[in-house]
């Protein structure tokens, strides 16, 4: 913005020095005015006197800007000041007096300008001097810019592109500021979109941009508007910087910024009541303390090393730049000049960049530590649902183990009782216990056995070998291990099955399936067992004829530890099936089941062939 009015401080203007009167009779006119007797006071860099009901005087000289003595412009900034009337002097004697002011209607004013201009007539060589008459309820200060008539046009299009510039980025930012809806559940968000949208109510009617439309209806619409919009500005600042830098509930600085919000709310009712002029400087000289207490703590080391702290601190040094500037010099603390009212928009835009680069920075950071937060959620539910099925696996182990165990234990200790009764039998009584003892020490063995497999599949990085085997020869291996093998009906290829895996491992596989076979069929029932070729290497069927597994169960039947309702007159650990998936997943291959309740189970373990 700054760098786009650079061409239209080029242009032929001159800023205009001023000297002072005040009258607090409001009762003089021109004519006493312009006696000698009345003592004016030089105001070289512009005119502020703050609030005030005083009427004041301005007495500057204006000479040609080019030697053709046209007219010219007098520009008269800022413009939401309420009644100005220029005095320009005559040649026979006397003063013609112009007005203008934000109270007049945008149709009656001399120039179609947003802001307040009058034109001059041809000036004299010599020059002439100039009286203004100012009187307004808002801040009494004033800067005047002298324009040649050819110029004024088109540099105020200029600042009129500039301004919509301005405006357009302002209202990007609270669109995206409003369609992010953060501010909806966000104390933060919410107290910045209501300090930005104070702002841009205030630059409209610092601007005098409410006038051509609203003075139609009626003129003290634009005037009320400044004076409601400036009081927004002061009451957002509090909220806002009490979520800047966290301030705690119920600390003094939390209720100081409490009261900076507070009390400009509470003015608003000041205008219908007629004393809006006298409760400004005190609102105004509280929001500047509020300002450069913020620009002390924006600077302090545990605030920049914050998220965004540099950035909050840039935008808290633009805030009050801007706003203090301005606010010195509608109390009149400091002079009246152009700078202040073009210095405060640049400023509080910047400001408001800087503060929405704050917001995204601390946006990611939150998306960043709701992300981790997630994550540690999600690993805290694996590592107990993880512990949980550990528990569960022990209590079923527990469980099985002292189910198990009992039964061949048992027998083992009747059977040594009464070989000790026996020993004068026969024999045959006596190889009739022994083989019993064997039997049940054997089904410990095979416990054992399982454990062990699981362990050793179940432990990190193991991986099974991977040599040349016959597939033939480790079926039969697995079947004649196994007592009741005159039940298990073969049906293999004559040559041998070459393939890549662990010899050891399928054996178990094996065993496991047709052991599990022949538990749950009736033991007068044989079970299949049939190799033959498929579409990704071979399939391993193995037929039985129990009575099936229930569709509820189907789901589960490959858990460790894992026991049907109707399997506790059935012995075994659980772990059968469990390794025999795991095994075959270790091959790449996949075991899969189909079962029909009361007709029985085919099992078929479906193994590609592995060539490396």
């Amino acid at each position: 913005m700054v760098f786009c009015a650079i061409p239209t401080l080029a242009q032929a203007q001159v800023w205009v020095s001023t000297a002072h009167l005040s009258d607090p009779t409001q009762q003089l006119t021109i004519e006493e005015v312009a006696t000698t007797l009345q003592v004016f006071e030089p105001t070289p860099k512009g005119f502020a006197a703050g609030y005030t009901r005083n009427v004041h005087w301005l007495r500057f000289q204006l000479r040609p800007l080019d030697t053709d003595q046209a007219p010219s412009v007098l520009e008269i900034r800022p413009s939401f000041l309420d009644d100005v009337r220029l005095y320009i002097p005559q040649t026979g004697g006397g003063y013609l007096e112009k007005r203008t002011g934000d109270r007049m209607p945008y149709a009656s004013r001399e120039l179609p300008y947003f802001g307040l201009a009058l034109t001059i007539p041809p000036i004299p060589p010599e020059g002439h001097t100039f009286y203004l008459r100012l009187q307004t309820s808002s801040s009494s200060i004033l800067a005047l810019r002298h324009w040649s008539s050819e110029d004024f046009g088109p540099a105020k299009s200029l600042e009129s592109a500039v301004l919509g510039l301005y405006f357009g980025v302002l209202l990007t930012l609270l669109t995206l500021l409003a369609w992010q809806g953060q501010w909806r559940y966000n104390d933060l968000h919410r107290s910045f979109m209501g300090f930005t949208t104070a702002i841009a109510l205030g630059a409209f009617g610092l601007n005098e941009l409410i006038a051509p439309v609203l003075n139609h209806f009626h003129t003290g619409i634009s005037d009320h508007w400044t004076s409601v919009s400036t009081l927004l500005i002061y009451a957002s600042i509090g909220p806002l910087y009490i979520h800047i830098f966290e301030i705690k509930p119920g600390s003094a600085l939390f209720w100081f910024y409490r009261l900076v919000m507070w009390l400009p709310l509470l003015g608003l009712l000041a205008i219908p009541l007629g004393i809006y002029t006298e409760i400004m400087p005190t609102l105004g000289l509280l929001t500047v303390i509020a300002v450069l207490i913020a620009v002390a703590l924006s600077w302090m080391p545990t605030q920049l090393h914050q998220v965004g702290g540099f950035l909050i601190a840039l935008a808290v040094l633009c805030v009050a730049y801007g706003s203090t500037s301005i606010l010195l010099s509608a109390i009149g603390v400091l002079p009246g000049n152009f700078w202040f009212v073009h210095g405060f928009q640049v400023a509080i835009l910047l400001a408001i960049v800087f503060l929405m680069l704050m917001l995204v920075t601390r946006a990611r950071q939150l998306a960043d530590e709701s992300r981790q937060d997630r994550e540690r959620v999600i690993a805290a539910e694996s590592q107990a649902s993880a512990e949980k099925k550990s528990r569960q696996e022990l209590t079923r182990f527990v469980a099985m183990f002292s189910h198990e165990i009992k039964t061949p234990l048992a027998i083992i200790q009747s059977s040594a009782q009464s070989l000790q009764l026996i020993r004068a039998k026969t024999e045959l009584e006596t190889h009739k216990r022994l083989g019993r003892i064997i039997t049940a020490s054997e089904r410990i063995n095979h416990l054992s056995e399982q454990f062990l497999s699981k362990d050793e599949i179940e432990a990190e990085g193991f991986k099974p070998e991977r040599k040349s085997l016959d597939l033939v020869q480790c079926i039969r291996t697995a079947v004649n291990d196994n007592e009741d093998r005159q039940r298990i009906h073969l049906a293999l290829p004559q040559n041998p099955v070459i393939i890549l895996g662990d010899s050891r491992l399928l054996t178990i596989l094996t065993n496991n399936l047709v052991s599990n076979a022949l538990k749950y069929s009736p033991s007068n029932q044989p079970i299949k067992l049939i190799l033959r070729p498929s579409q990704i290497g071979w399939s391993l069927s193995v037929q039985d004829r129990g009575p099936g597994i229930a569709a509820e169960q189907l789901p589960h039947i490959f858990n460790s530890y894992y026991r049907g309702q109707r399997d506790a007159n059935i012995r075994g650990s659980g772990l059968g099936l469990y390794l025999a998936k795991r095994i075959a997943e270790l091959h790449g291959a996949h075991l899969t089941v189909e079962s029909t309740v009361g007709q029985g189970s085919e099992f078929s373990l479906h193994l590609p062939i592995i060539t490396t």
